[in-house]
């Protein structure tokens, strides 16, 4: 197994309120499964994603994982997490490095033909939309072939056509033995999924899929 995430809970204190922004979760991801969590803006999706990437420890609960290496995990945030003074190339180059990884130029160049971002290599952030951003982070998430890829809203900002593009490559990966967790709100994803979740107020139910044996 690569992730398994056991009755994880996330609170936070706010003007004096104790809010559940994660209640009692319980998820797991071996290798080669696709995994889609379906949830509305603030239902704690993103949340949960941080404390199985390990960016947010649970306020209770528990994550192991069969990756010794931190290096072999693809974390891709909201938003799109570029490095503003790197051209398009560096901000790649520097998450292979980052992650102590050697540079595979054959799939660096797969990573921007498949993204369609190969012709803005040497473009800084400030002159890319939001879209063209978040395939940049995308390419630094996946640059050194991660065993767990944990992607929230991979495909925000994106047109249809990208979109499929890039679940499409999610899918590949996972097909080639990566574990593959996204949160989204695009419908067609769930045609990748192996295990499909929905999440409302914090808590998480699986929808269709198996939760098989631990």
């Amino acid at each position: 197994m690569i992730i398994n995430g056991i009755d994880l809970n996330k609170e936070y204190v706010r003007g004096g309120k104790t809010i559940n922004a994660v209640s009692n979760a319980e998820i797991f991801a071996w290798s080669g499964d696709f995994i889609v969590i379906y949830g509305e803006s603030g239902s704690g999706k993103s949340t949960l994603l941080n404390i199985l990437a390990g960016i947010t420890e649970p306020t209770s609960g528990s994550v192991t994982t069969d990756i010794l290496q931190e290096k072999r995990i693809g974390y891709l945030p909201q938003g799109e997490p570029v490095l503003p003074h790197y051209t398009v190339l560096e901000n790649i180059k520097s998450a292979a490095g980052l992650n102590g990884s050697r540079l595979d130029e054959d799939w660096l160049k797969e990573l921007l033909d498949t993204l369609g971002i190969s012709n803005l290599v040497n473009e800084y952030p400030a002159n890319l939309s939001k879209g063209e951003s978040g395939r940049v982070a995308l390419a630094r998430a996946l640059i050194h072939k991660p065993a767990l890829i944990v992607a929230d809203e991979p495909t925000s900002n994106l047109d249809e056509l990208n979109s499929l593009k890039i679940f499409s490559l999610l899918y590949r990966l996972s097909r080639k033995g990566a574990a593959v967790i996204v949160a989204t709100h695009n419908r067609f994803a769930s045609q990748y999924g192996d295990r499909i979740y929905h999440m409302k107020s914090g808590v998480l139910s699986l929808e269709t899929g198996e939760y098989g044996n631990l």
